[in-house]
């Protein structure tokens, strides 16, 4: 007797079906548990990049005021690397 799981590939043994089966399902959920992983590292660093252009634009604002400055100081780089992602 031949058994075919789920995604269609066929077994000799009721065994062999369960074990691939069962080695997709755990595949599946290890390739779940790294995007959730990667995603919370991204929203890691994002919230990191927000706090250091938080403290950055208080650093020119303190600046501005002491020293009497109304011009802007221009960062491109950083809005380049905004755009990126």
């Amino acid at each position: 007797m031949r058994y075919i799981s789920d995604d269609g590939k066929i077994f000799n043994s009721e065994r062999e079906c369960m074990d691939h089966e069962n080695s997709e399902k755990k595949r599946a959920e290890q390739e779940m548990i790294k995007k959730e992983k990667e995603e919370k590292e991204r929203q890691e660093e994002l919230e990191l990049i927000n706090r250091r252009y938080t403290e950055l634009q208080d650093l020119i604002n303190n600046y501005e005021k002491k020293h009497r400055v109304k011009q802007k100081v221009y960062f491109s780089p950083f809005y380049e690397f905004l755009d990126r992602m």
